[in-house]
């Protein structure tokens, strides 16, 4: 709990002595801790085994600033294991210890901003570093991670510097987004900056019914990288979609679409690749249990690639899209023609109404029309521990059966990979 104590330390100081100052207080975060073993873990190479437990701490504060004004702030502290080792011993057999000043040192400022209530009409407006998004979205998401591995050795928790509006009606919702990831020169457009501009909508005619549409802008004036274009200093690379999504009579459905576009202009279609998903589940309640059958189905296409065309669909969740406790933890990326098909079923019981477990199965494939190569299959096993509202228990274990025909699997060395992992979220 070493994290918490400098996080205390970090309230301290910020938080004034008399509370009596800050009006209508409100704390939340959460404490993640994962542990993983895994083996065979890059294209089932034996040498490629590793195994970390990793703890993430986020501790916020919100307080009325105003009347209509709230303030936000949030800190995070992350890519921390246990008995993680000093850098400048060489054989890493001793322990890290950090002194006051290292442990604020390692604590970020993941959120700081000011939210507005109906600052016209229902619109609202929150202003400032956030995160955004959801996290299993394919279209764009900053934020941390759950039940994945994190920090350093994974994907670590992202935000973005922007102004939200928000807008809720009877039946309808509106989103519109401008923010800013990299801003490398305050008086030039440089190479490096990169900023936002996103709408979004969604209308629910009905309680069952939801259809939501959107569409999300991202400019660079970077000469160089996969999206570079020398004839021109800005570049816009964005993705627009629609889906509808159905819940009611014990059917949950949805499907989505989205393509992506860029080029020197806004809806240039110098980047061909799209993503079709599509998601099937049943609630069927027995006497003594609940089972709920569940279907995806993947498709990404990245086109005929010439010089300005994306090799793959490109995401703007920062996470990535994970599909798998292995394939979608790894360093791996879809390809330009990427299926996956997922089968999968939950289950609860009434004599462990605590407990709930999952069982998946995924098939991985790329379907360019010159390899047509499977990927490979992958085993899920999951169990959830509800000790309380607010703190679940989870273990679980995968393996990863890598097809040898694959062109980055050795014929010789495609041994399954195997995974298992055990962790708790502490929310509040």
């Amino acid at each position: 709990m070493k994290k918490l104590l400098g996080l205390a330390l970090v309230m301290a100081l910020f938080v004034p002595a008399n509370a009596q100052i800050l009006d209508n207080v409100e704390t939340y975060g959460e404490i993640e801790i994962l542990g993983v073993n895994h083996t065979n873990y890059s294209y089932g190479l034996s040498n490629s085994d590793y195994r970390n437990t990793q703890v993430r701490v986020i501790y916020g504060l919100g307080f009325d600033l105003l009347d209509d004004v709230r303030a936000n702030i949030t800190f995070l502290n992350e890519d921390k294991y246990w008995g993680e080792a000093v850098p400048a011993d060489g054989n890493n057999t001793v322990q890290k210890t950090d002194s006051i000043n290292g442990y604020l040192d390692s604590i970020q400022v993941a959120e700081a901003n000011i939210a507005m209530e109906d600052v016209f009409w229902s619109w609202s407006a929150k202003l400032g570093r956030q995160f955004y998004g959801d996290e299993h979205s394919f279209v764009i998401y900053y934020g941390p991670t759950h039940g994945a591995e994190m920090g350093n050795n994974a994907r670590p928790t992202t935000f973005l510097d922007a102004a939200v509006f928000n807008y809720e009606g009877m039946n309808t919702m509106a989103n519109i987004l401008y923010g800013k990831t990299t801003e490398s020169s305050f008086v030039n457009d440089t190479g490096g900056d990169i900023s936002f501009l996103g709408i979004e909508g969604q209308y629910m005619p009905t309680e069952e019914w939801t259809f939501k549409a959107h569409v999300y802008d991202r400019r660079t004036n970077s000469q160089t990288g996969p999206y570079a274009d020398t004839s021109t200093n800005a570049k816009h690379i964005g993705i627009y979609g629609i889906m509808a999504a159905y819940e009611g009579n014990n059917w949950m459905i949805d499907a989505e679409y989205n393509k992506n576009y860029g080029g020197k202009a806004i809806f240039t279609n110098d980047f061909k690749a799209d993503m079709f998903d599509f998601n099937a589940a049943y609630t069927w309640e027995a006497s003594s249990s609940v089972w709920t059958p569940r279907l995806e189905y993947l498709d990404i296409d990245g086109g005929t690639v010439t010089s300005h065309e994306a090799k793959k669909f490109i995401t703007f969740n920062s996470q990535g899209i994970r599909r798998g406790m292995i394939f979608g933890n790894s360093i791996l990326a879809p390809t330009a023609q990427f299926e996956m098909w997922n089968f999968g079923l939950d289950a609860k019981f009434d004599k462990a109404e605590d407990f709930r477990f999952g069982l998946d199965y995924f098939t991985f494939a790329d379907n360019n029309v010159a390899t047509n190569e499977d990927i490979g299959t992958e085993w899920d096993l999951m169990a959830y521990y509800d000790y309380s509202e607010n703190i679940t228990f989870n273990a679980g274990a995968a393996r990863m059966s890598w097809k040898s025909s694959n062109a980055s699997v050795s014929a010789t060395d495609n041994q399954d990979a195997n995974k298992l992992q055990a962790g708790v979220n502490i929310r509040w």
